[in-house]
């Protein structure tokens, strides 16, 4: 009996960690950034994406979401389409765990950053899964 027990665990354990990361980003994210406000970012497995912060809220805004996992950070893009315009703000993400991600956008909301950076914390945010 002990040896089955065993056998299932191990078998939920190797599940768990096979997520890739289109799966593990979906759910709603939580962070403080460097002038103490918090913010979440819920993404949607239907590619949906919401961003809340204090009372602001783009909830009912056409968001959507972008994961590029091929690229090391990986990029991470959300996506807003309006009736005749698309915006689009380049991430770069990392996990730093399955319950913590870290993402960054450049000084020029248009363009992507390239790396993380140790010292610069205007631009980068830990967020934390709830």
């Amino acid at each position: 009996m002990n040896k089955l027990f065993y056998i299932a665990f191990m078998l939920l354990l190797l599940a768990s960690c096979s997520l890739t990361p289109q799966e593990k980003i979906i759910g709603k994210w939580t962070g403080t950034d460097h002038q103490g406000q918090t913010a979440s970012f819920i993404f949607y497995k239907d590619k949906k994406a919401e961003m809340i912060q204090g009372e602001y809220s783009t909830k009912g805004d056409a968001i959507t979401w972008e994961i590029d996992d091929t690229k090391n950070p990986m990029y991470l893009d959300l996506i807003a389409t309006k009736v005749s315009e698309v915006r689009r703000l380049p991430l770069i993400f990392r996990f730093i765990s399955d319950i913590k991600i870290e993402l960054r956008m450049g000084d020029d909301m248009s363009v992507r950053a390239k790396a993380f950076s140790d010292t610069d914390k205007v631009n980068q945010i830990i967020l934390m899964k709830q």
